[in-house]
């Protein structure tokens, strides 16, 4: 394994969101359980199952208590599971990877010597695999958060690895994709430090992806465009 850390962290929970990823997940969970055990002395690997309707759930369930599971009845969006993804870690430092395989688990050992220094350490997929028009709408959308945040960043919407005990009670109130920018904007008014790295980025294994249907992109820039105007209108303080 690759950028490898002498220490280990004290606790660490992988946290997986899943919808309908049948073809790639097997691979991440494997991946996920390796590199957990080598970076942490104390960890867990978390599925938020979004109410899949394929063999996602049989495949989680083959782990046994080796992998733990949060699943929705139903199929409740991206937004909510994101949601979760920030919300439910209860141990130190929580990594949040998608279950489609486009962020190799083993990424996490490139982010790891930041955690020092920094809280947050965001995986910036600076070589997406990606079709040239979600590379584009990221583009975009990246600009549009470093401009209403007045912060830099290139890609808010990615893997994270975060420090969950300094977030403990955070509340986090979008019903978008812009939930992963407000968890940045919260967890910076908390005084937490954050930092980009370059991560491998990996062609998607089958699956389909939510983040860029138009609903979510409508919705997404609703949030952007409110929270710019509350900004301006002095109703933050931040």
């Amino acid at each position: 394994m690759s950028h490898r850390m002498g220490k280990k962290l004290p606790s660490l929970v992988i946290v997986i969101p899943a919808y309908n990823e049948e073809d790639a997940l097997p691979d991440v969970l494997e991946r996920s359980l390796a590199v957990a055990e080598e970076s942490a002395e104390t960890w867990k690997i978390l599925v938020i199952d979004d109410g899949s309707t394929d063999s996602t759930p049989e495949i989680v369930a083959e782990y046994g208590k080796k992998v733990e599971v949060v699943r929705h009845p139903e199929n409740l969006g991206i937004a909510q599971t994101i949601l979760e993804v920030f919300t439910l870690p209860d141990l130190e430092w929580a990594f949040f990877i998608p279950g489609d395989g486009q962020i190799p688990p083993e990424e996490l050992t490139r982010l790891l010597p930041f955690t020092g220094r920094y809280d947050l350490v965001f995986a910036w997929r600076k070589e997406r695999a990606d079709p040239f028009k979600r590379i584009l709408g990221a583009w975009i959308y990246n600009a549009l958060i470093s401009l209403v945040t007045m912060h830099r960043v290139h890609d808010v919407d990615s893997g994270v690895l975060f420090r969950a005990g300094k977030l403990r009670g955070l509340e986090l109130e979008s019903k978008s994709v812009f939930v992963h920018a407000e968890f940045l904007i919260k967890a910076r008014e908390r005084g937490l430090k954050d930092v980009e790295i370059p991560v491998r980025h990996e062609p998607r294994i089958g699956g389909e992806s939510r983040a860029a249907t138009f609903d979510v992109m409508k919705a997404t820039f609703r949030e952007v465009f409110a929270y710019a105007v509350a900004k301006v209108s002095g109703r933050r303080e931040r």
